[in-house]
């Protein structure tokens, strides 16, 4: 039991990412404050406290062993954008998301991250997406969003077309791909 969940995305269905360099691109356009870096743990309620919180089911084919110790890369908040009180402590500021590949999908990768309070404050920072649910729902959404726009880009740049997105004034966007 814990905090710790895979991400959802609006239709219920787990969050997926197979293109981890898609991702970092979205990153850097949509979360100015938050970077992805190559390593195997993130940070969660289990880091802090030794122990999940035991309120909430683990992921599907994970263990509480893994927990906080089985990504291929972590998204978490740059370190300037920290509070300045967390400088140098690991157990203070905002959580982290683990991107842990999916043993169901090979190739695919799923974001997992502790919800509690927002990841901690995680969730605040510009462009994520915060909590709207009890189990972690909304979380990632903005971010999900800046990587779909991401692999359309892509794509459009493969076929040697151009891909264009204009923000609205209810936050989402409009995409055009011309010749």
């Amino acid at each position: 039991m814990s905090h710790v969940t895979e991400v959802k995305a609006a239709d219920g269905t787990v969050m997926e990412f197979n293109d981890l360099s898609a991702l970092n691109e979205a990153i850097e356009l949509g979360c100015p404050q938050l970077e992805l870096v190559q390593q195997s743990e993130y940070r969660g309620w289990k880091t802090d406290y030794g122990k999940l919180a035991g309120d909430y089911p683990l992921p599907a084919g994970m263990t509480e062993e893994e927990v906080g110790k089985n990504a291929t890369a972590v998204i978490r908040l740059k370190k300037e954008f920290l509070p300045a009180a967390c400088h140098g402590k690991r157990d203070s500021g905002p959580y982290e998301i683990g991107i842990v590949a999916n043993k169901d999908k090979p190739g695919t990768y799923k974001p997992v991250v502790d919800f509690f309070a927002q990841g901690n404050g995680l969730f605040n920072a510009p462009g994520v997406g915060k909590v709207v649910g009890s189990h972690g729902e909304g979380a990632m959404s903005e971010l999900y969003m800046y990587y779909q726009m991401s692999l359309v880009k892509r794509e459009a740049q493969r076929r040697g077309q151009q891909f264009t997105a204009t923000r609205q004034s209810d936050g989402s966007y409009v995409g055009r791909i011309r010749a």
